[in-house]
This record gives structure tokens, sequence and C-alpha cells, in this order.
């Protein structure tokens, strides 16, 4: 499994809403409220007390940016599409009573990152800018969308002009990003270590400091330093009590350990926090390798119906771990080639182009597979899954240096990803020395 590339645009709409959140009454509207009242309620609590606003005063903007804002929390605690598409509708109605409403941009920005609309979120993105021009947050939300649709140069200059207007743990987590994407995991490391010390000397809400210690310990399990992985990951959970995607890593982490009863109950816990599709498929995976089929197959369905559910939404994007499933098990790989087509179109996504490679390979399309491997490795990302994957299609075209190439920097890179995968790499490394010998 890839933890990091699946998480991204989950943690940065959790970041960027809180850290907007946090400039309250920034356009210059000005109300008396309880602060601690807002901080302290849940999200539904939220919606009922702006709702409650709106009906004491409908043409006040302010309030519906912050019910807008309150639904998107919604959509990070319960999950599901609904609540952004709600926040959608009500951002939009903030613009209609004030156009230059600059919260209700970057709001909608992060909406339309959730939904993949990220053309979108660029538009909303330069808007805020143009309103706001000294804020950095419009910066970070344009540089993400810039991530997504695999423009990374661009994303690293928007990133670079939200750390000169703001330098700290914003900016700092973001560019941590950028390097690990060109290559420089160790570099990542020390930079978001160094935004998580910074961050300790602020007044950040916790949950930002519980996103960065997962994306810190999404970085040291890439490396296959799963030790220093876990101990990020309970320190998110001390943060911030419950953080779905903190139980999520850990349960990652613990299936990789072998020690999958372990790992089954923590999936089973951030099912309860936040029913994303994926964490279906992953307990599913876990069940498989307890002996009981029969509650994989019921995941695996869940799972899937999840997945349509954004498909008829026309959201793309979400579909990579489905795709990547179908492959490991050889069934829907024309389906799957469908989904991973429209999932590369009009990104240069390393990732999505990943995910197509294994999808072309898997149909037998051997020389468009490579094509799209080489796309995915453009960038020097050290990822072990990219490795794995552009091995076995190098192997499969009889190109042995090169497959022998990227399985070694598979055991160099991961050693522990994926024990399946591993093995077929130590297989096929002692095949290829016994073929040169």
């Amino acid at each position: 499994m890839n933890s990091v590339k699946l998480i991204i645009t989950a943690l940065l709409l959790s970041t960027l809403s809180l850290a907007v959140n946090s400039q309250a009454h920034e356009d210059g509207h000005h109300h008396e409220q309880s602060s601690k009242e807002v901080r302290e309620s849940p999200a539904d609590s939220l919606i009922e007390f702006y709702k409650s606003r709106i009906k004491e005063d409908p043409d006040d903007y302010y309030n519906y940016t912050k019910l807008g804002a309150s639904y998107i929390q919604k959509g990070r605690e319960v999950g599901g599409i609904e609540p952004y598409l709600q926040a959608e509708k009500i951002l939009k109605k903030s613009i209609e009573l004030y156009p230059d409403g600059y919260a209700a941009y970057v709001y909608l920005g992060q909406v339309s990152s959730y939904t993949h609309d990220f053309r979108k979120t660029i538009e909303y993105a330069r808007k805020a800018i143009e309103l706001k021009p000294e804020k950095s947050i419009s910066y970070g939300v344009l540089g993400d969308a810039y991530i997504e649709l695999g423009m990374y140069n661009e994303a690293e200059r928007a990133y670079l002009t939200a750390s000169m207007i703001a330098p700290g743990f914003f900016s700092g987590t973001r560019t941590a990003q950028i390097r690990d994407l060109k290559g420089d995991t160790k570099g990542a490391i020390e930079l978001m270590n160094n935004s998580i010390q910074a961050a300790s000397g602020q007044d950040l809400p916790a949950e930002n400091i519980a996103w960065a210690k997962v994306m810190l310990g999404s970085y040291y399990f890439k490396t296959g330093e799963l030790e220093k992985a876990e101990k990020s990951y309970e320190e998110a959970l001390r943060s911030f009590n419950n953080h779905y995607l903190a139980v999520e890593h850990l349960a990652e982490l613990y299936a990789a350990k072998g020690n999958y009863e372990k790992a089954a109950a923590l999936y089973e816990r951030a099912l309860e926090l936040n029913p994303k599709p994926h964490f279906y498929l992953e307990l599913g995976e876990v069940y498989e390798k307890l002996g009981r089929p029969e509650k994989s197959k019921e995941l695996y369905g869940k799972a899937e119906a999840r997945y349509k559910e954004y498909v008829e939404s026309g959201i793309k994007g979400h579909s990579r771990e489905l795709v990547l499933f179908y492959a490991e098990k050889n069934i829907n790989l024309d389906l799957a080639l469908e989904l991973a087509k429209g999932d590369s179109e009009d990104t240069e996504d390393i990732y999505a182009y990943d995910t197509l490679a294994w999808a072309y390979y898997k149909t037998g399309n051997l020389d468009k597979a490579m094509d799209a491997v080489n796309k995915s490795l453009r960038l020097g990302t050290r990822d072990a899954l990219l490795y794995y994957h552009a091995g076995v299609i190098c192997h499969k075209l009889g190109k042995k240096e090169e497959a022998r190439k990227y399985f070694d920097l598979v055991l160099a890179t991961n050693p522990r990803f994926d024990e399946d995968a591993v093995n077929e790499v130590r297989y096929a490394l002692n095949e290829l020395a016994k073929s040169s010998s």
C-alpha cells in the first residue's frame, strides 16, 4: 500500500480548514460570539449554531462562510461526499452576498480539492490571492492543486511564496512534500521534524500537529523505519485523540509487521471514525491473512459500493486503491484499466501514471505500461511501490538490467513495504542472477 499519496488530499483539507478558521473575521467582518463555544463544539453543533445565526440574519455572508466551513469539518470527521456538496452550496451563497469574501474562496478551493476538480481549485485560489495577496494560505491551496495535477514546479513556487509570506509550520510541511516527491525523503523527514518542533511555540489546533506527525510517520514507513513510524503515529494520537488517519496508519504498520489481529482491531476502529472505502479494502486484506475469506468478501463489497458512489458523482482520483486491488486479485481488469485511464486524464501526477502502468501491465499492454512507468519515475521519487511496478514490467519485457536495477531499489528503499511483493522481488533477483551466470 502506498500510504503517503493516498492521504495527501485528506490531510491538506484538514490543515487548511483549521488554518483559515484560525484567522477569525479576516474579511474585516466583526461579530460578538463565543469563540470558546465554537472551538469546543463538534461539527454538528457548529452547523446548528450557524444555521440559527442565518435564521436571525439571512443576509450576513459571514455566517454562511462559517456554516460552509463547518460542513467541511463534518466531512473530515464522518467521510462521504454529501457534507462537501452542502458546503459548496452554502459557500456560493456567501459569495453571492459578499463577492470579495476571501475565506469563502479558500474554502471552496478545499471543496473542489475533495471532489478532485483541481482546475476549479486553482481558480478559487487565484481569486483569493487577488483579494488578499498578503495571505499565505491561498498560496498553499494553489500549491496543493498543482501537486495533484502533477505540476510540481508550479507547486514548489507556490509553496515558496507561502513560506516567504509566513515561514513556519504551514509552508514547511508542504515544502517537505515536494522534497519527498523529488527523491529527498530524508530531507522531507528533517523538514517535517523541524516544522513540528517550531509549532510547539505556536497556538495551533491539535489536529494540525497530529496531521504533521502522521505525515512524518508515513515518510518513516516509506523508508522502512517502522519503529520510528509507529512512534510518530502514537504521538499523533496523543496530540489529537481518535485521529482516524493515525489509527489507519498504525493498522497498516501492524499489518506490515505481521500482527494481523492488532491490525484488524485498528482498522475496525478507523472505520468507526471515518468509513473511507480503502479502509474496507485494507481490512479485507487483513482478514484474508487471518483466514476469514467470507469476512473479506463482505468488506470488499462495501468498499466497491463506496467507490461506486464517487464514480457516479463524477469524482476522479479516489479509485486508485480499487484499481490496485483489482490488479492484485486479477479481477475486473478491464474496469480497472478504465478507472485508471479516467484517473490519469488531465493530470501529470506520478501516482496516477503508476496506477495506469500497472493496469496496462495486467491487461497485457506492455508498451503502454512502460511508457506510463517512465512518466511515474520522472521526478526521481524514492518509493518501493513505484520501483516494484517498474521492475516487474521491465522483467516481463525482457529488460533484465533495468529490472535488476529497480528490484535492487525496492530492497534498498523499503524491504518491508509489502511482504508478498518483496518475496517476489527476491525470487526474481535470484533468477536473474542465475540467468546471468
